[in-house]
């Protein structure tokens, strides 16, 4: 009840003189905000984290943990590929869009799959205004934590290491 109150009307916003109505999404400012999407999608991603196991229906994953507007979803591809289906279908209803220019596919396999337009949006395979791959093998962050090789973690470590130090360094008058 107190969600729909705080959203049944529109928000608005003062700029100067200006007076613009916020009519869409989140009310800028609200505590609430970065707890709607979560709530909001943790149906689905129980589904999807139990899909296959206890007699549920379906392909079984390996990992599905979502935290915020972050997730990831592993297994095989064809796995991954189904609960992607299951993860867009809800979208338009909830107003939510997969931002696929942010997302990530990545294998943990030498192994080529020729196929995999098959299985993934093309938009997800490539970058569709540079046309830049977007297939990693693998090394990946999740939540700004490396995950891979030795090497991988080494160097998004060191990197983070060098920035912080870097902050640290500055005076401030």
């Amino acid at each position: 009840p107190w969600v729909q109150w705080h959203y049944e009307a529109a928000g608005h916003l003062v700029f100067g003189s200006f007076l613009l109505s916020s009519q869409c999404g989140v009310q800028p400012g609200s505590p609430l905000g970065p707890l709607l999407l979560p709530v909001s999608i943790h149906p689905l991603a129980w589904s999807l984290a139990t899909r296959g196991r206890q007699g549920t229906r379906g392909r079984k994953l390996h990992i599905s943990a979502f935290y915020l507007d972050h997730g990831i979803l592993t297994r095989r591809v064809e796995a991954v590929s189904e609960a992607l289906s299951l993860l867009l279908a809800p979208c338009p209803a909830l107003g939510l869009t997969l931002e696929f220019s942010k997302s990530e596919l990545v294998a943990l396999t030498d192994a080529e799959r020729p196929d995999l337009h098959e299985f993934c949006a093309p938009a997800l395979l490539r970058d569709l205004e540079s046309l830049r791959f977007r297939f990693l093998q693998h090394n990946f962050n999740f939540l700004g934590a490396p995950i891979g090789c030795a090497t991988h973690c080494q160097h998004t470590i060191g990197k983070k290491w060098r920035q912080h130090n870097l902050v640290l360094s500055v005076h401030l008058p």
